[in-house]
């Protein structure tokens, strides 16, 4: 009788053990979660203050005033524009006492680069580095390239 006995004990003092090292891991387990749970949060906060687009392109827009004649100015802007597919406009009113009047949504203009140079030759080569990058999502780089052919 004292042998089944002494198995049972021993047994509950080996599962005891077990628990209690599996309560420590599990504890060590989470207090992990939870540091970088903190962690998460804190990424998601910074990306909630900043704009956050799906997709980025470059575009860019000769000077009208651009002459294109041997050794004159040459200027061309170069716009960064971001999209995001979701409902995003900006509306332009007046005011008069108040309330708003002469509503007008607006078409995005913004991340405007400004480039010059001097037609030197009859066929003027332009390249441009692009290095589009952020702490989060996909960097954007490359090379614009572009021909400038001088009138004569």
């Amino acid at each position: 009788m004292n042998k089944p006995l002494l198995i049972a004990i021993l047994t509950l003092l080996i599962f005891s053990c077990t628990d209690s090292k599996q309560l420590t891991n599990l504890t060590s387990e989470i207090d992990l979660l939870r540091v970088e749970n903190d962690s998460l949060k804190n990424i998601v906060a910074e990306i909630n203050s900043k704009y956050v687009f799906d997709s980025i392109f470059v575009k860019t827009s000769n000077n009208p005033d651009n002459s294109l004649k041997l050794n004159s100015d040459y200027k061309m802007e170069i716009m960064i524009v971001g999209y995001n597919s979701d409902k995003s406009y900006l509306v332009a009113y007046d005011k008069e006492n108040d309330n708003k009047i002469n509503l007008d949504t607006l078409n995005h203009e913004k991340g405007i680069y400004k480039y010059n140079t001097k037609l030197t030759n009859d066929l003027n080569k332009v390249f441009i580095d692009v290095h589009i990058e952020n702490n989060y999502g996909k960097k954007v780089t490359g090379i614009l390239a572009d021909r400038i052919k001088t009138k004569n």
